[in-house]
């Protein structure tokens, strides 16, 4: 993930961005130091020791309740990479649709090529509680969605830090049973 491309978006000035340095031991925590100096909007929560990534994230959602800050939660991983205009697009579909999760479609990425997933031929636009949302239609890692604050502070939801396999997967089913509206995106983000 760049953070020259989270500084350049059009609306970094509206989003707050917490980095979990998760016991790094190249030099990124200077890195992402030079970046917390430069704007207010940017948080680094340090971990002297590797917990991995559930504690880290854990330790965001942790930071984020405590402080307040935001509407809205997205996740992303240090080897993850995001679209121009990934979370304008993100927000703006949650906004308009009064969603309470956006799922975006996602690429592969094998070497040098890169190519829309098999979650792009699923169903997608908005659906309901009671609608014709399947199970097929989620891509069930954190890192292509969009959630409402509110729904994981009114349920108390969090990742359980002592799970390493299928701990978003679970974070996942958890939160969409509270969701009334869910929209798809067919877009990759």
């Amino acid at each position: 993930l760049s953070l020259s491309s989270l500084v350049d978006s059009y609306d970094f000035e509206n989003i707050f961005v917490v980095i979990v340095d998760d016991g790094s031991t190249d030099d990124s925590r200077k890195k992402i130091m030079d970046y917390v100096q430069l704007y207010d909007n940017m948080k680094l929560l340090a971990h002297d020791k590797n917990y991995g990534s559930m504690r880290a994230l854990v330790s965001g959602i942790k930071y984020i309740h405590q402080c307040g800050n935001g509407e809205y939660i997205t996740f992303l991983d240090i080897d993850d990479y995001v679209t121009d205009g990934w979370y304008e697009l993100l927000y703006d579909t949650i906004v308009d649709n009064n969603a309470d999760i956006v799922i975006g479609s996602n690429y592969e990425l094998t070497g040098d090529s890169k190519r829309p997933t098999k979650s792009n031929r699923y169903t997608w636009g908005k659906f309901n509680k009671n609608g014709n949302f399947t199970i097929g239609d989620f891509h069930w890692v954190l890192w292509n969605k969009l959630y409402n604050r509110a729904i994981i502070e009114k349920y108390h939801l969090r990742m359980d830090s002592k799970i390493s396999w299928c701990e978003d997967f679970m974070f996942n089913l958890e939160y969409i049973r509270h969701c009334e509206t869910i929209f798809v995106l067919q877009v990759p983000v």
